[in-house]
């Protein structure tokens, strides 16, 4: 490996391989992208239908408990996110939601964003994408990563019909696209899916441009720190240090450093690196560089509820037999086909849980299996599960780096379920979901609710639920905020660059200062295109 690049980019989850991708175009340009986890050659991470079985695989997802959560009954959520090239675009669920205009347009209007309005960034969403159902003002139709819509013969239509119809009783109009800028309605979800297989940012972004000469890729990497040059009035990225193999090594960046470790992983380098809170840092023994207390405040991620019901046809992903799954397989393996080639999240929601509401505050998705969670699987029974999400969470948790190891994991608090507002859309949204489920549109094809169940009516029984079995979205951000620099809560500038150093940016969903209204892989990638042309940019001025 040569010791000396251009820029180097920690972390080749979805923001980082399109920055890769970006930045290597200029042949001038040398550009080394570092990822903890290994290449993405299990069979199960490209199978759409799959992804369960990834997770029975430790070595591609970084998997940690929070610390007890005390308005969740003390319980410890389980955070995961991808550790592999690709990132989390290689082990989630391949939604391709970009949340609304409104989420961008506050950014810049409310929270000092500059530059990124949804007319700032729709060109860059647009320019990563290829839709479909073709290109329009709103989609792209000749960028790398692929947003098909669901096949035309499809196992559970009869489902994501029947959900479709029952939720139009309830006043919620159909919406042929979540990705035109308002995304509030109930229909088909569009899913990072081409030709049978999983389009992860990796295979999208970076293994067609894998060959360019100024592009390397280093997998199992460990970076312990940034390091700075400090002997001026500002302190200077000047490289990473880095452990692979058990022997330990230092990379000069001649530019700029990059942090595209996602939510949960660029804080801790930041701190590690002296930059964050000073009493932690100093408590820890690690040199402060600089003093920005917001490092790994903020942290947000969507509180999840789940409904289930079960089946009375065996037409759901649920309740198969061995020799059904076996023939999945086979029909995967060699022609990329059946319910393999699927990734089963199609019914999706956005809707406001009450009137009055500038915004929706919920979505609710209707999947058709028992699904109870990545680390139990699926259910043995047929049947679907509403998986009702709150948008817009008050609560806030933190990033918090516990020793100076770069291995050891930090304390993360997800703060879930600390403002009480939080409760009450929750609370509307299961009465929601159990008018949809009694629906006559259904035509009879669910039994007796399963979870919550019947017996809990009461909102302060359904509050009990709520604590005992809320769950996290796997939609981090927040931790490296953007925002005005002379904002307190605020560690990046709109130009993404770290405040009160040079040469060091995060571009990854730790910068988005609010919850979106939808998943997050598809912002990252816009994310990591636009941090190519500022840094770009930069250099050109």
């Amino acid at each position: 490996m040569e010791t000396a690049y251009d820029y180097i980019i920690v972390g080749a989850g979805s923001a980082g391989c399109a920055l890769a991708n970006r930045l290597s175009a200029d042949s001038s340009i040398s550009v080394l992208l570092l990822e903890a986890g290994p290449v993405d050659k299990f069979p199960m991470i490209h199978m759409p239908g799959g992804m369960l079985e990834v997770f029975k695989n430790g070595s591609y997802h970084w998997q940690t408990p929070t610390i007890p959560q005390p308005n969740l009954n003390d319980r410890q959520l389980t955070l995961i996110t991808g550790k592999t090239l690709g990132g989390s675009s290689s082990v989630n669920g391949m939604l391709h939601i970009r949340g609304t205009a409104a989420d961008y347009d506050c950014w810049a209007n409310e929270h000092g964003c500059s530059g990124w309005s949804y007319a700032d960034v729709l060109p860059y969403f647009k320019a990563t994408e290829t839709n479909s159902n073709g290109e329009n003002v709103q989609r792209g139709g000749s960028g790398e990563l692929s947003a098909s819509s669901v096949p035309e013969k499809y196992a559970t239509a009869r489902l994501v019909n029947s959900y479709t119809a029952a939720a139009n009783e309830q006043g919620i109009q159909s919406r042929e696209d979540f990705c035109d800028g308002e995304a509030e309605g109930v229909g088909w979800t569009q899913a990072t899916i081409k030709d049978g297989k999983r389009h992860s940012t990796a295979t999208a972004f970076l293994k067609p441009v894998m060959d360019r000469p100024n592009l390397t890729v280093k997998t199992g990497i460990i970076v312990q720190k940034v390091t700075f040059d400090t002997s001026g009035d500002t302190p200077v990225a000047s490289g990473v240090l880095y452990t692979c193999d058990g022997i330990t090594a230092n990379i000069v960046a001649r530019r700029e450093v990059v942090l595209s470790a996602g939510a949960l992983r660029s804080p801790q380098l930041l701190q590690l690196s002296g930059i964050g809170e000073r009493t932690h840092l100093q408590s820890l023994g690690v040199d402060l560089v600089r003093e920005l207390a917001a490092v790994g405040e903020n942290l947000h991620d969507h509180p999840t509820l789940k409904l289930q019901y079960p089946c009375n046809k065996p037409i759901t992903m649920s309740g198969m037999s061995i020799f059904k799954k076996l023939w999945i397989g086979i029909q995967w393996t060699f022609f990329k086909k059946g319910l393999g080639s699927w990734n089963h999240f199609d019914g999706n929601m956005f809707t406001k849980s009450i009137e009055g509401l500038n915004e929706t505050d919920l979505q609710i998705q209707m999947v058709p299996l028992i699904a109870n969670g990545i680390e139990k699987g699926i259910g043995d029974e047929h049947g679907i599960t509403f998986i009702l999400c709150l948008l817009n969470e008050k609560s806030r948790g933190s990033v918090k780096i516990q020793s100076t190891d770069a291995s050891e994991s930090p304390l993360f608090d997800l703060g879930f379920m600390t403002e009480k507002e939080d409760f009450e859309p929750l609370i509307r949204g299961v009465d929601l979901c159990r008018r949809i489920a009694a629906s006559d549109k259904w035509e009879g094809l669910l039994g007796e609710e399963i979870i919550p169940g019947a017996a809990v009516t009461e909102p302060g029984d359904i509050e009990s639920y709520i604590r005992r079995e809320v769950e996290n979205d796997y939609h981090y951000g927040g931790t490296c905020c953007m925002g005005s620099p002379e904002s307190e809560h605020t560690v990046v500038d709109p130009q993404l660059r770290v405040k009160g150093v040079k040469g060091l940016r995060v571009a990854d969903a730790s910068v988005m200062p609010l919850p979106l209204h939808g998943n997050t892989s598809a912002s990252c990638v816009m994310i990591g295109a636009r941090a190519a042309d500022l840094l770009l940019g930069d250099v050109q001025t």
